[in-house]
């Protein structure tokens, strides 16, 4: 329902593909505002969907150990997915990996907001945690898509090289401090007609249960809490031309990260 997730089923509609959506169903009807965004996005495109259901209250109570132990998974938001991929027949294709970037002088949410808007030098952020996703596949030897928008160097590069990233990472976007406010509107410049909706995934409503299991996995794996970062301006130093061979050397980066 999210997006994201939209991005992914449209990229794959537009390019001719058989697709089927899979939409994960949370007993009580946890998630049914992202379930009406994902039921809506599938007729407009002529994808076929189906349901999964599940009850996160109980998973989280009893079967969240078969997923989080092998992971090393710090997010009970995670795990859910873990479970619906295990469900599906064929190929999986998850909706995440997306870019991003932060300003290194973003200030703290709880300081008074700032008047002033110095240069600064953006980063790309990758969440350790969100690995838990790709050892899951890895564990169970399955062939799959964990971040499709990470499945090759050149998708991460065409959302870096994106007019509005640049001028982002440029400082040209007065108050801008991460890419979180301004991902709709990236997408947007490719896919005009992705609809613009309020980000609530139902997680909002047990955010206590989140939290306590959350602490519990954070104990547990506390190594995985960690962010990489990669300066903007050092991944666009292999885009600058002339540049021979470009997503051979960007690819042999990557892989060396």
């Amino acid at each position: 329902g999210g997006a994201d997730s939209e991005v992914v089923v449209r990229s794959f509609a537009e390019a001719g593909i058989e697709i089927e959506a899979a939409i994960l169903k949370f007993k009580d009807d946890i998630n049914d505002h992202d379930i009406q965004w994902a039921i809506k996005a599938c007729k407009n495109l002529n994808v076929p969907y189906r349901f999964y259901e599940l009850d996160l209250l109980k998973f989280w109570a009893e079967g969240y150990q078969t997923y989080s132990d092998p992971t090393y998974c710090i997010s009970p938001q995670l795990l859910p997915t873990m479970w619906l991929a295990d469900q599906i027949q064929g190929y999986p294709i998850m909706g995440s990996g997306e870019c991003f970037l932060v300003r290194t002088d973003a200030p703290d949410p709880q300081e008074p907001a700032r008047t002033d808007y110095p240069a600064a030098d953006w980063e790309l952020y990758e969440k350790e945690k969100i690995a838990a996703w790709y050892r899951h596949f890895m564990i169970r030897n399955k062939e799959a898509c964990p971040g499709f928008f990470q499945y090759t160097p050149e998708i991460i590069l065409s959302y870096l090289m994106d007019h509005y990233v640049r001028d982002l990472c440029t400082n040209k976007i007065f108050g801008k401090y991460s890419t979180v406010s301004s991902k709709l509107k990236i997408y947007q410049n490719h896919f005009p007609s992705l609809e613009e909706r309020p980000k609530y995934t139902g997680y909002e409503k047990v955010q206590n249960e989140d939290a306590a299991l959350r602490k519990i996995l954070t104990d547990m794996y506390p190594e995985t809490g960690q962010i990489h970062k990669t300066k903007y301006h050092d991944l666009v130093q292999l885009l600058s031309p002339p540049a021979p061979g470009l997503f051979h050397k960007v690819r042999s980066w990557f892989s060396e990260l």
